[in-house]
């Protein structure tokens, strides 16, 4: 994610004249975006991949979680954060808050 992010700001820096402000808002767009959209796309983020996790979908394992679900999973564990964790010992099926209201789980 460092080398995502650290290239995109090369090439913005090579462009002459982008205001501060059109970078502050690419970075903040960047950040929002990584989690949902790979967890969406991929099955996970960079991290999950190196863990050796994956997010599927709680119902139906086999698929990837929709962007809307990435989405909200997203909000919430960032919302709730280490507070949504405290859940997974505790439940049933070991899914934090944000897998539960999203229909996700992660697998190994």
């Amino acid at each position: 994610m460092l080398i995502v992010f650290s290239l995109a700001s090369v090439l913005i820096d090579m462009v002459n004249n982008v205001p501060v402000f059109i970078k502050g808002s690419l970075a903040v767009t960047m950040f929002i975006l990584y989690d949902p959209l790979l967890t969406a796309f991929t099955g996970g983020t960079l991290g999950h991949k190196i863990m050796g996790l994956t997010v599927k979908q709680f119902d139906s394992p086999h698929q990837n979680i929709s962007v809307v679900s990435a989405f909200l999973r997203f909000a919430v564990k960032g919302t709730l954060g280490w507070l949504s964790f405290l859940t997974v010992t505790s439940s049933k099926n070991k899914r934090a808050i944000h897998d539960t209201l999203s229909g996700s789980i992660v697998l190994r």
